[in-house]
Formats: C-alpha cells, structure tokens, sequence
C-alpha cells in the first residue's frame, strides 16, 4: 500500500493505492471476480496472485487452480470452472499484512481531525482518541479485536 499527502487550501487530502480499509476476504472476493471475468474472456490475462495475500500453501492452491484450467476455456463454461476455484481453503491462508498499518492510518487520521477540531496539540489528540474511541475495528475477527498496535 502507497500512501502520499497534499495539503490544498485549508484541507489536508490523504491518497492510497491500495485498500486499508479492506477486510480480510475482500481482495479474495476480487480476485475471485477477475478470474472469472478472465474466464468469461472480459478480460485478456489471467490476473495476477496478490503478492503477500495468502501463505505458501494458499498460493499452492490459487497455482494449482489455474494450472488444472482447460486450454480453450469461454464464457459457456466459466460457471462451472468456478466451482472448482477453493474458495473457503485460500480463506483460510490469508495474511492480512495489511491490517497494523491500516489501523495505524484509520488512528492518525481520527487524531488528526480531533486536534484540527479541538485545537489540541497532535499528542493530546492520540490520547484522546485511544481513551475515547472503543478499538474493536469492523471486520476483525474476535480474537483480534482490542489488539492495535499503538
């Protein structure tokens, strides 16, 4: 994930390539989707694996998937071909690299904002929020919650 800032008049703008705001599955989901579009011929290249998405055994399979494809494949058949894709066991490889530097962005921002809101100095914000924002973000399961790094 690249991350560069701009301050234009009075607002400061913050722009990612990338998605930190993503949940575990949802590049999974996408992936999924641009393969199948790719099967569909809605697209010329087989897209490519996400890098530092899923562990060794995760880009075994997602390999694995593309090797066992038929040569020829088109939309008639795309369905089917997609039932084989392993959806539920790549779930389970995931890394979620992405996770303590999202968090760490989503914290900065809200500081950054009660600080410009409050006219309270940057560190005094941090505080505030830690203190005052419960930190259980959306989409991580159970045992990750409450764990943020600071």
């Amino acid at each position: 994930m690249d991350t560069f800032v701009k301050k234009k008049t009075q607002s400061l703008l913050v722009h990612f390539q990338g998605h930190p705001e993503y949940g575990a599955e949802t590049l999974l989901k996408e992936y999924r989707r641009d393969i199948k579009r790719f099967l569909k011929q809605e697209r010329e290249t087989y897209p490519a694996m996400p890098k530092g998405y899923f562990d060794a055994a995760g880009e075994r399979l997602v390999n694995k998937f593309r090797e066992d494809l038929p040569t020829g494949h088109g939309s008639d058949n795309s369905e089917e071909l997609m039932d084989a894709f392993p959806n539920d066991a790549l779930a389970r490889t995931l890394q979620r690299t992405w996770l303590s530097a999202a968090i760490a962005i989503y914290r900065n921002w809200l500081s950054y904002i009660v600080s410009k809101k409050t006219g309270v100095s940057k560190l005094s914000a941090v505080a505030s929020v830690q203190e005052n924002v419960q930190r259980k973000p959306i989409g991580l399961p159970q045992s990750q919650q409450g764990t943020c790094p600071k």
